[in-house]
């Protein structure tokens, strides 16, 4: 379904949710709401009904006709209004596709673990873990950030074992051999030595030869857990997944915050390996490029809309991507990060091929985020570029949220690593 089909779509349906909207509360079905978010960045709101392997089914009053969308061909999210729960448990553990559980472990062996989570009691292999922190983030800071640090750059056929000791923070590489409840074997030193849970912060399990493999989904609940996998069934209150880890989980939508759709046709460009990556300065030294984050290393927030996928940069930055042809559009929003407004000016562009085909002009920290849609007409260099405005590189924060490219046939994009 292309963007235009998906839009034609969006008008039906959003018939059908104005008119669901309208009614007085009495008379509207009792489902849950949602908005949905299509690849071509525009949205509409309507009423969950039901899920099959492929589809959302959206009615206003329990008739469904003419109201299917297709998940993994024109959606990019799904938002749901969940409120905020506890975790689950004091353990965290983060998985290998980057999504996380929380949780305590039930049972424990040598190849895998079961885990009583949000969603009830789950077997989570080894293999699928990238980690398990025991401790929490506020007892150390420096075992915190040994354990970050680690899980940020696993290492091949070695796990690491990360002490709980606030005073003198100490890492072991070899193999977890085994792991339970309250205390685990690990081998080093061709050693194998037993391990009580309460002296450890984290376990980093070794990388694979491998990336996993991306998921069609990745659900966010409003615990903070994110389980991915491929959708199996859904109804009015629930939805079941067959999990990264193996597990076929019943999720219910009362605790979904969101489920990110990640459909072959849609690839963010944080997910990509930029082929070129210039960061200059004048008044301030260079600012690393962020990745799903402001480049204050916050969350980016424009305005107050909240992006959880996008590049955040400094001004001047260029980021160039090798494409091959293979995209139709560019879409995004710009502006500057709620961290510097309303201060702040820069100047966004797009460069296909080496050729200006986007200039927004001046960008102040007094104007709104614009959304803008760049036609790329097989460009094979894109180049995004954030240039110095008023007070050159002063408060020069900016953004490109929800960055993203539509993809016009099915030819791989090198991700990084």
């Amino acid at each position: 379904m292309k963007c235009n089909a998906f839009s034609r779509h969006c008008q039906r349906i959003a018939a059908f949710a104005v008119v669901a909207l309208a009614l007085p509360a009495a008379e509207r079905a009792r489902g849950i709401q949602v908005e949905l978010l299509g690849i071509d960045g525009k949205t509409v709101r309507g009423e969950w009904v039901s899920a099959e392997p492929l589809s959302i089914k959206m009615s206003k009053s329990g008739a469904v006709a003419d109201s299917t969308v297709h998940l993994l061909e024109s959606l990019s999210n799904v938002s749901f209004l969940a409120y905020e729960k506890p975790a689950t448990g004091n353990l965290a553990f983060f998985l290998a596709d980057g999504g996380r559980l929380s949780g305590e472990i039930v049972k424990g062996g040598a190849d895998r673990i079961i885990v009583k989570s949000s969603l009830g009691e789950v077997t989570v292999p080894f293999a699928s873990l990238a980690a398990i922190r025991f401790g929490k983030e506020s007892e150390s800071e420096k075992a915190a950030t040994v354990f970050r640090d680690a899980v940020a750059a696993r290492l091949p056929a070695q796990d690491i074992l990360i002490s709980r000791d606030a005073d003198e923070v100490k890492s072991v590489r070899g193999t977890l051999e085994e792991l339970d409840a309250e205390k685990g074997s690990f081998r080093f030193a061709d050693r194998s030595r037993v391990f009580q849970i309460e002296k450890i912060f984290g376990i980093v399990f070794a990388a694979g030869a491998d990336e996993p493999p991306r998921e069609p989904l990745a659900v966010h609940l409003a615990c903070g857990d994110v389980i991915s996998g491929a959708l199996q069934s859904g109804d009015a209150e629930h939805i079941a997944l067959k999990s990264s880890f193996g597990s076929v989980v019943t999720i219910p939508l009362a605790d979904v915050r969101s489920i990110d759709v990640h459909s072959d046709r849609v690839v963010f460009i944080s997910e990509l390996t930029p082929s070129e990556e210039l960061v200059e300065g004048i008044v301030y030294d260079p600012w690393p490029v962020r990745r799903d984050r402001s480049v204050s290393n916050t969350p980016i927030f424009m305005a107050g809309r909240t992006f959880a996928r996008g590049l955040g940069v400094h001004s001047r930055t260029t980021l160039s991507y090798d494409l091959g042809g293979a995209y139709d559009t560019l879409l995004t929003t710009i502006g500057l990060d709620d961290v510097v407004r309303p201060r702040g000016a820069v100047v966004f562009k797009v460069l296909g091929d080496g050729k200006v085909i986007f200039d927004s002009g001046l960008v102040r920290g007094t104007d709104p985020p614009r959304d803008i849609e760049v036609s790329l007409n097989s460009v094979k260099r894109l180049t995004l570029l954030v240039d110095y405005g008023e007070g050159l590189d002063i408060a020069g924060q900016a953004d490109w949220g929800g960055a993203r490219l539509l993809k016009s046939q099915n030819v791989p994009a090198k991700r990084r690593m």
